[in-house]
């Protein structure tokens, strides 16, 4: 599936949340994009230049999204810079020039992969799942707005949307 605003809208819309009972969510959360562990996440990509798959590993959800963002914004050669980087939305800031020039294509992903790398978080750590499906049915608060669009009110709705898959998940197995 594809996420865009409307796209994350619409499923969150169709699901059974409680919104009187809040779940805030403060930056030292492991709920949080920037709760940092050691190769918290992994990805299994294509190395054009040896023509063999390759493990990459990030140290959270925030890494491999400013990563993947600096690498379509400037080149692919620059992910690598904002992978083993100690601060990465620093490092995954661009030149206006190379912003400007993408930017289109950027907004049509954007809510895409922020949606996808938080999906991994929690695919790939059990026990940030688990943490995650006992917020139950709470309406989750992410604090701060940054930047031209509403994020911490699209990164709570992907963090619902996550629990709630996980939670159909779970209900499978039983």
């Amino acid at each position: 599936m594809y996420f865009d605003e409307g796209s994350l809208n619409e499923l969150f819309g169709s699901f059974n949340i409680e919104r009187s009972d809040i779940f805030n969510i403060d930056e030292t959360s492991m709920f949080h994009h920037n709760y940092k562990t050691k190769n918290q996440i992994s990805t299994l990509e294509f190395d054009y230049e040896t023509c063999r798959l390759k493990v990459l590993t990030y140290d959270s959800a925030q890494y491999l999204y400013q990563s993947k963002r600096r690498g379509l914004l400037s080149g692919p050669e620059e992910e690598e810079r904002v992978r083993l980087s100690s601060d990465p939305f620093a490092a995954g800031m661009v030149n206006t020039d190379n912003f400007v020039n993408k930017a289109d294509e950027w907004y049509t992903i954007d809510i895409d992969l922020a949606f996808k790398c938080n999906w991994l978080k929690f695919k790939q750590n059990e026990h940030f799942a688990d943490e995650l499906l006992r917020t139950g049915r709470k309406f989750i608060v992410y604090p701060g707005t940054r930047g031209n669009k509403d994020w911490s009110d699209i990164t709570a709705k992907i963090l619902m949307i996550i629990r709630e898959d996980l939670r159909r998940q779970a209900e499978r197995k039983d």
